[in-house]
C-alpha cells in the first residue's frame, strides 16, 4: 500500500524546518455571521495567502459550504507542501505534483478493516475538486500578490495552448450513473425517522429534489402549504415552497443565488401538518 503523503507533515529532512500542519477553521464575527479560514494547527496564526483567498471569494457571494470545501482543500495543499519542500509560488508544476500524489496515496483506512479491505483511492471527480479548490486560489492571488501567478490558470481548467500541464492538473474522471432512491426505500428510510422535523425535511428532498442546505434554510414565510396563497401576497398557485438565498443562523445557505418556486405534493403537506 502507498504511503500517506497527505496531509501529515515528513520528518524525513533533518535540514527542514519543521512543517506546519493547517487546517480549516470557521470564524464566528461578534456582528453575526460566519466565515472561513486557514490557520495553523498548533498557534491557530491565520495562512494569510489561503485565507486572504477565502475572504475574496466570501465577498463573491461564494456558497457558505464550497468555502469550508475550499479551506479543507487549501489546508492540505499547503500542508503538504512543507514536507515537500515546495513554494506555492511556483505555480502549475507545484500543483500538478499535488495533484499526482492526491491520485497514487491510499485514503485512510478505518482500525480494524487494513487486513480485510483492499487499499481505496480518490476518484477523478475529488481529485477535479481540489484542482478547483487550488485553482480559485491561484486565480484570486494575482489579486493580492502578482499577476504572474495565475499564469497557466484559467477557471478550474489551465489556458490554451498549455496541454500537457492541463492533463497533468485535471484528472480524468469516469461517468457513473446516479444511485436513485426507489420508492421502497424511500418508504422504508422515512419510517426510521422518529423526529417529526426530521422526517419531513427527508420527506421534502425526496419528493422535490431540493437541496439539503436549501431544505434547512427554509423558513415559515417560505412555506405555502395551500391551494390558494394570494391571503399571503403570493400569485403561485398550488402548494409550493420558495427557496431563497441568505444568510441563516444555522448556517444552511442556498448553493444558487436565484430564488425559485418548487411545487410541493400533497404528502409533505400532510407531514408538514402533523
Amino acid at each position: 500500500m502507498a504511503q500517506s503523503l497527505i496531509p501529515f507533515p515528513s520528518t524525513s529532512y533533518p535540514d527542514v524546518p519543521v512543517s506546519r500542519r493547517w487546517i480549516a477553521f470557521r470564524v464566528i464575527h461578534k456582528a453575526g455571521g460566519s466565515s472561513w479560514a486557514v490557520v495553523d494547527a498548533s498557534t491557530y496564526e491565520l495562512h494569510p495567502e489561503a485565507s486572504a483567498s477565502l475572504h475574496y471569494l466570501m465577498g463573491s457571494a461564494g456558497s457558505t459550504n464550497t468555502i469550508r470545501a475550499y479551506a479543507q482543500r487549501l489546508a492540505a495543499f499547503f500542508t503538504w507542501l512543507g514536507p515537500a519542500r515546495l513554494d506555492w509560488t511556483e505555480g502549475v508544476p507545484v500543483v500538478s505534483r499535488f495533484i499526482r500524489e492526491l491520485a497514487v496515496t491510499a485514503l485512510p483506512v478505518l482500525e480494524g478493516d487494513a487486513e480485510y479491505r483492499e487499499p481505496r483511492y480518490r476518484s477523478g471527480k475529488t481529485m477535479n475538486q481540489y484542482a478547483a479548490a487550488i485553482t480559485q486560489f491561484y486565480m484570486s492571488a494575482a489579486g493580492f500578490y502578482e499577476t504572474r501567478i495565475a499564469y497557466g490558470f484559467s477557471g478550474d481548467r489551465l489556458l490554451p495552448g498549455q496541454v500537457s500541464r492541463s492533463r497533468a492538473v485535471r484528472v480524468k474522471e469516469v461517468e457513473e450513473a446516479p444511485k436513485l432512491l426507489d420508492e421502497p426505500d424511500a418508504k422504508s428510510l422515512l419510517e426510521t425517522i422518529t423526529n417529526r422535523r426530521d422526517r419531513f425535511l427527508v420527506a421534502l428532498m425526496i419528493e422535490t429534489g431540493v437541496r439539503i442546505g436549501e431544505a434547512l434554510g427554509l423558513r415559515t414565510e417560505d412555506l405555502h402549504l395551500f391551494h390558494d396563497s394570494r391571503a399571503v401576497g403570493c400569485a403561485s398557485s398550488g402548494p409550493h415552497l420558495h427557496v431563497r438565498r441568505r444568510q441563516n443562523p444555522n448556517a444552511a445557505l442556498s448553493k444558487s443565488s436565484n430564488p425559485r418556486m418548487v411545487p410541493v405534493t400533497e404528502a409533505v403537506c400532510t407531514l408538514y401538518h402533523l
